[in-house]
C-alpha cells in the first residue's frame, strides 16, 4: 500500500511517505513545486535507485525525437518550470544528494552515478 501525503517540511524535497515493494523500502519526497506542484521523487536507497519524474532530465540521453520536441517546448509552453528558481534549487539538492544513484527521469536515458565505484 503507499499513501502519499503532502511535503513534511519546507526544503527542496519533503518526506511525504514511503511504501515497499517486495523486501525494498521506498521513500517519497515532494519537490518544492519548482517544476509543477506535486511533483514526486521515489527513491530506495538499498538498491541505490531513484525516480526523478520531470524533476530531472537527462538530456544527454534524448533521443533523435526527444531532442526535436525540446526545441520545440519553449515555443509550445509559457515554460518548463512553474518556478525556474526553484526548480533548479530542486535540481541541484536532487544531485547532491542522489547524483551517486541510479537516476531514472522523466525524459532521457537513465544515467548510472554509481559507475566506477566497487
Amino acid at each position: 500500500m503507499c499513501r502519499h501525503r503532502e511535503g513534511q517540511g519546507d526544503g527542496p524535497l519533503s518526506p511525504a511517505g514511503s511504501f515497499r515493494f517486495g523486501p525494498w523500502r521506498f521513500d517519497m519526497y515532494e519537490g518544492n513545486g519548482g517544476h509543477v506542484r506535486g511533483e514526486t521523487v521515489l527513491v530506495c536507497k538499498a538498491l541505490e535507485l531513484v525516480f526523478t519524474g520531470d524533476i530531472y532530465v537527462n538530456v544527454k540521453g534524448f533521443s533523435g525525437e526527444q531532442k526535436a520536441f525540446n526545441s520545440l517546448a519553449p515555443f509550445l509552453m509559457t515554460g518548463v518550470d512553474s518556478d525556474p528558481a526553484k526548480a533548479a534549487e530542486c535540481r541541484k539538492t536532487l544531485l547532491e544528494k542522489y547524483g551517486a544513484f541510479l537516476l531514472c527521469p522523466g525524459h532521457g536515458a537513465m544515467q548510472d552515478g554509481r559507475a566506477g565505484r566497487v
